[in-house]
């Protein structure tokens, strides 16, 4: 499961930024934010990047 993050103003006005949520997928984390944070607006939405391998495994 992976953590994506989020920057959002909350229906009372405060700036949230660098919060992270889990989820499957991006619309899933989503969905969780909207039910914690209900009436909030989404500014940005940041998805992790894959990791890399480190080479190969003996």
């Amino acid at each position: 499961m992976a953590r994506f993050g989020f920057s959002i103003r909350t229906r009372g006005g405060v700036l949230i930024e660098n919060l992270s949520i889990p989820g499957l997928d991006a619309e899933e984390a989503e969905r969780k934010l909207r039910q914690i944070y209900v009436g909030c607006s989404v500014i940005a939405r940041s998805v992790p990047e894959p990791a890399l391998a480190s080479g190969p495994h003996r």
